[in-house]
């Protein structure tokens, strides 16, 4: 209980002036004007408080009360959108009914295994040559992991096709409604675009039904039928919805690329590192973690610099108070990730891509509540260690088989609370001799 006086974050910008902030500056300066103006904790509106202070990120992030009611900004995007309702949108019994389906097949041992098979989908990737987009590279890889997982599909599966045409259209420019502010001519078009949401996802629910029975029993879709009882309509909303927020990874691996393609000294020291590193042995093992300072430091630096959301929904589940502020039980929280990334007292330089900033401390470089690609607490990402296979695993195979080169090193992000590329990547590859 406060008080008789509770002391009120400070207002902040109105949605408006935030979304025309971002539009006319970009995330990076736009950011940067809207914290130095309004400081690391404000109100957005009556009852959501936007923060990147890491202090209080770490009080709401680890403390569990503060997690077990989701937000309404993920009420709302489950209700409106079909294929969202699934399990990072849950509370209570049916989050934990699915947390604890899916969690054992996802732990770090049960991953780790599937390094090889990760480094042969990446292969195939870099056997495909120089393309117009980046984007399109990291989709593939993702979408042939995502379909392995998720039914034992190969890459080449119409669902797979089914789930792009669904996640195109969840992202649609003038539809979403991951953007700071919503139009009215937004909301107008609302229900045309849940129609055609829906659509689709009849199409990936039919495709899903006939998949599910000949699934292996290890296989998410079959971990969700068999052990949670879920019927095929929820198997399906849970995979898209999983889909939707694996493609957060392809967004990093696509950030890894570009910055790999920009980077001809950094290309040249990673690959002296993999090959020493690994000799003969095509993609790394788990023992050779400690053997690749650089590698790991280069994919730190890419999540720091590139995080997969701006900003991340929490509910208070209790009442909240730090030297400044007082903040209810109820109050909607929204955890800026991007400023928690570039904040310069924490991260000098920040605009800077250096990835020997975290060779110089052990760790993650900084305390965890000022890194945060994957969260933490109880709520933390799932599928960080399939996501951190990956990524690693798409390093490995286009620095040592390949010298990757873009041409337009600057290149925006969009100013959606979920952020992409702004234009294609087109990239060229050579192939390099073996050693």
């Amino acid at each position: 209980m406060f008080g008789s006086a509770r002391r009120r974050p400070p207002k902040g910008p109105s949605n408006r002036q935030l979304a025309n902030t971002l539009k006319a500056q970009g995330p990076r300066e736009g950011w940067s004007k809207i914290i130095s103006t309004y400081g690391p904790t404000f109100r957005l509106d009556a009852s959501l408080v936007a923060t990147c202070d890491p202090a209080l990120a770490a009080k709401i992030l680890y403390h569990r009360p503060h997690t077990t009611d989701r937000s309404r900004l993920h009420r709302s995007m489950a209700t409106a959108l079909p294929g969202l309702d699934g399990i990072l949108f849950k509370d209570h019994d049916p989050w934990l009914q699915r947390i604890q389906t899916l969690m054992p097949a996802l732990k770090r041992s049960k991953v780790i295994p599937y390094a090889a098979h990760i480094h042969t989908l990446a292969m195939h990737q870099v056997e495909r040559g120089s393309g117009p987009d980046l984007a399109g590279v990291a989709t593939a890889l993702g979408q042939a992991v995502f379909l392995d997982h998720a039914l034992g599909l190969v890459p080449k599966h119409p669902l797979g096709k089914a789930l792009t045409q669904w996640l195109h259209r969840l992202e649609t420019p003038q539809d979403r409604l991951d953007v700071p502010h919503v139009s009215l001519r937004r909301l107008a078009r609302l229900p045309w675009y849940q129609r055609a949401l829906k659509e689709r996802f009849e199409q990936i629910e039919a495709l899903v039904a006939a998949a599910l029975p000949n699934a292996p029993e290890h296989c998410w879709g079959r971990l969700l039928h068999d052990k949670a009882g879920l019927d095929v309509t929820e198997v399906t909303t849970e995979l898209t919805h999983i889909y939707w927020a694996y493609d957060a990874v392809h967004y990093i691996m696509t950030a890894v690329l570009y910055e790999l393609g920009q980077r001809p000294k950094w290309r040249q020291a990673l690959r002296q590192e993999l090959n020493d590193a690994l000799g003969q042995c095509p993609h790394p093992q788990r023992e050779d973690k400690d053997k690749l300072p650089l590698c790991h430091a280069f994919l730190h630096e890419v999540q720091r610099r590139y995080p997969a959301t701006m900003g991340v929904a929490r509910k208070l589940g209790e009442d909240l108070s730090t030297d400044a502020f007082d903040l209810k039980a109820g109050t909607e929280m929204l955890l800026l990730l991007y400023p928690l990334h570039h904040d310069p007292e924490r991260w000098p330089d920040p605009e800077d891509f250096n990835p020997r900033r975290w060779l110089d401390r052990p760790g993650d470089g900084r305390s965890a509540v000022a890194f945060a690609p994957f969260l933490h607490g109880p709520r933390r990402c799932i599928g960080r260690y399939l996501a951190e296979l990956e990524l690693m695993g798409c390093l490995n195979a286009f620095v040592r088989h390949v010298d990757l080169k873009v041409y337009n090193d600057d290149i925006p992000m969009t100013t959606d609370m979920i952020p992409r590329f702004a234009a294609p990547i087109p990239f060229q590859l050579k192939r390099l001799e073996p050693n």
